[in-house]
C-alpha cells in the first residue's frame, strides 16, 4: 500500500512548481481556463477576462492565471 503522506508530499510538490510553469489552454471571453498537475485538474480565471482563443497562461495564485501571450497555431498543433 502507498504511504499517504508520500502522496501528498509529492501533491505540495508539484502544485508549488505550478505558480513557476507556464500551460496552454483554450479560453472564451468570460470563461475559465484549467490544467492539470499530479492528475488533479485546476481551473483559473484568466487575466484578461476578456480575452478568447488559444493562451499560454501562469498561474499568479490559486484562482488566478495571467495571459503570458497568444498561443500560435504550432503550439496548439503540439
Amino acid at each position: 500500500m502507498t504511504n499517504i503522506f508520500k502522496l501528498i508530499n509529492q501533491i505540495a510538490i508539484a502544485e508549488a512548481q505550478l505558480s513557476a510553469t507556464q500551460f496552454l489552454a483554450p479560453c472564451v471571453k468570460g470563461g475559465r481556463v484549467r490544467t492539470r498537475v499530479a492528475g488533479m485538474v485546476y481551473t483559473f480565471t484568466p487575466k484578461p477576462s476578456k480575452f478568447e482563443g488559444w493562451g499560454i497562461f501562469e498561474a499568479v495564485d490559486e484562482k488566478t492565471a495571467k495571459l503570458v501571450e497568444e498561443a500560435d497555431v504550432p503550439q496548439v498543433a503540439e
